[in-house]
């Protein structure tokens, strides 16, 4: 049983009612929101820079044989490995918070940093074994994928390379097409699992069960409020991406008609400022934009919780008597007045004349004069 959240919009919400409930959390707490995602937003940009820096000492360090500098770009590599492999727990950590933000700022209250970091202390415990399980997840698809592509590579050894590729590409398609309405299914049904575990405080198979009971019946408006936000934060980003890379077309197209290794480094050092730029602008809308998801997520969670809560809408009383609502009392249609249709005065026709009186007649059995 939640809380109550009077800052929230009352249950059941719609798409505007939603949106107003986000406003209203980021206007109470929207310092404490960035906040909370401004070490996820450093340690991806950290991820997306670096590799970009260290292939200029790679390409030197390769070219000029030089072993020490080659065994350093490997310990760089293994450090960043564990940052990319570090990251999905610290987002799912941020989202947590934002979720245990949302919740609280709904019923009155002022959450801190600290406060959220201490409330959801045991989430991460909760939420590691659903994580290895989507890794493993994934580990199998791309065996399918690799392993399907390896089996037609054997089948077709000695063949025509033009048909082996032809079967591969054709392969790759159809397990698109299987795999993504599956992986869009699944994102619904388990939409709920965070704030599941966030606010519920449930184990990983018991906040599975909970947030597949929770669409149950809800699938399709789930989908639907759910891509609307996701689409409109896609555009946004869309626009923002775009416009960065028209400012390295020029890099890029120069980089192709590079003839030496020297003039492709030159080309990269120059473009490490834009690149800086662009992983800054895109690191602000990630500042922006994440939070905005998480607290819509669990304004739609809360919803949902309250409409499961709600009683079912009454169902109208049954017909009881014979024969069709409204008619009198017997089987068969409904009565049908008969008879010819009312006459509709004529154009340019007088009006009746009126009826004319008869004058008055002696009663039987009355005396005359």
């Amino acid at each position: 049983m939640l809380a109550r959240t009077p800052l929230l919009r009352p249950s059941p919400m719609e798409i505007g009612d939603l949106f107003a409930s986000v406003f209203t959390v980021f206007k109470q707490r929207f310092g404490l929101l960035i906040l909370i995602m401004v070490a996820p937003t450093v340690l991806l940009a950290v991820a997306t820079v670096v590799p970009f820096l260290a292939v200029i000492p790679a390409i030197s360090a390769f070219t000029l044989q030089d072993r020490q500098a080659i065994a350093a770009l490997i310990v760089v590599g293994v450090v960043m490995l564990l940052l990319v492999l570090a990251a999905p727990l610290l987002q799912l950590k941020a989202q947590a918070m934002t979720v245990a933000a949302t919740y609280e700022v709904g019923q009155g209250q002022r959450p801190t940093f600290g406060s959220l970091l201490s409330s959801t202390k045991g989430f991460l415990p909760r939420i590691f074994p659903l994580v290895l399980l989507l890794f493993a997840a994934v580990l199998v698809a791309y065996g399918l994928i690799f392993g399907g592509v390896a089996l037609i590579a054997m089948g077709s050894r000695g063949g025509n390379s033009e048909a082996l590729a032809a079967g591969t590409v054709a392969l790759m398609i159809l397990l698109v097409i299987a795999l993504v309405p599956v992986v869009l299914f699944l994102s619904v049904k388990l939409l709920y699992v965070v704030p599941v575990i966030t606010i519920e405080e449930l184990g990983p198979i018991a906040s599975l069960k909970r947030s597949w009971a929770l669409t149950k019946g809800a699938f399709w408006r789930t989908l639907g409020y759910y891509l609307l936000a996701s689409l409109a934060i896609s555009a946004l980003s869309s626009m923002v991406s775009g416009i960065l890379q028209i400012g390295m077309v020029p890099f890029m197209s120069s980089m192709e008609n590079a003839q030496s290794s020297a003039e492709v480094l030159a080309y990269l050092t120059a473009m490490i400022p834009l690149m800086g730029f662009a992983v800054l602008a895109q690191s602000l809308l990630q500042l922006l934009t994440t939070p905005f998801l998480y607290v819509y997520t669990s304004a739609m969670y809360i919803d949902q919780v309250r409409r499961s809560l709600l009683p079912p809408a009454p169902a109208p009383a049954p017909w009881t008597q014979p024969g069709y609502p409204g008619s009198p009392a017997g089987y068969g249609p409904p009565p049908t007045n008969y008879g010819p249709p009312p006459a509709w005065p004529q154009p340019n026709t007088p009006p009746p004349a009126p009826p004319q009186q008869q004058p008055p007649t002696d009663q039987p059995g009355t005396p005359s004069n």
